[in-house]
């Protein structure tokens, strides 16, 4: 098993404990939000995602959480439909949003209706601080783009950047490239 799917793993169960022991508190049924690719070139992460609470839910016998799903693909207008629903219809408790674009689109959403978000895989630099309500738990692209420029250039004097116009794609490369100015 690699260590992103470790972490991603602990992180999640440590976030359905948390909310476990808040349901408990309350002793009402809490529902959860959750924002992730389910489908398209990303589904991957939203499946982990969806994966590891589901287990965290039997593992902890959580009969009084809700996870309510809904597919982005990763996509900002797609994730700004779901937080809209998930609020005014679902009248969720707590979010779980994945990808960083989502996040930066829903966040003022979730920050106006004052519920609490988290992302266990959101890198995106600007979601920590996207609002009080709104966090990440994964480490974020602007230094994992200086890291990666620190270890190339032990080796490397010259080096291309290939890479995508999206946004973990963009930060990445900002900063890799600003680590070797």
């Amino acid at each position: 098993m690699n260590l992103k799917i470790i972490l991603k793993t602990f992180a999640l169960f440590y976030l359905a404990i948390l909310i476990n022991l808040y349901a408990y508190a309350e002793e009402k049924i809490i529902k959860v939000g959750v924002i992730a690719p389910l489908s398209g070139n990303v589904a991957t992460w939203g499946n982990d995602v969806r994966n590891v609470l589901q287990f965290a839910q039997e593992k902890l016998k959580a009969k009084n959480i809700q996870f309510i799903f809904e597919d982005d693909q990763c996509i900002g207008k797609n994730a700004l439909s779901a937080a809209y629903k998930l609020i005014d219809l679902d009248k969720i408790d707590f979010g779980v949003v994945v990808c960083t674009e989502s996040m930066l689109s829903v966040a003022p959403i979730f920050e106006k209706s004052k519920v609490l978000v988290i992302s266990p895989v959101a890198s995106g630099e600007a979601v920590t601080k996207a609002g009080d309500y709104i966090f990440r738990i994964w480490p974020s692209d602007s230094k994992a783009g200086h890291l990666l420029f620190g270890f190339v250039s032990q080796k490397h004097k010259t080096f291309g950047v290939l890479t995508e116009n999206r946004g973990y794609a963009h930060e990445m490369t900002q900063s890799f490239l600003n680590a070797a100015h």
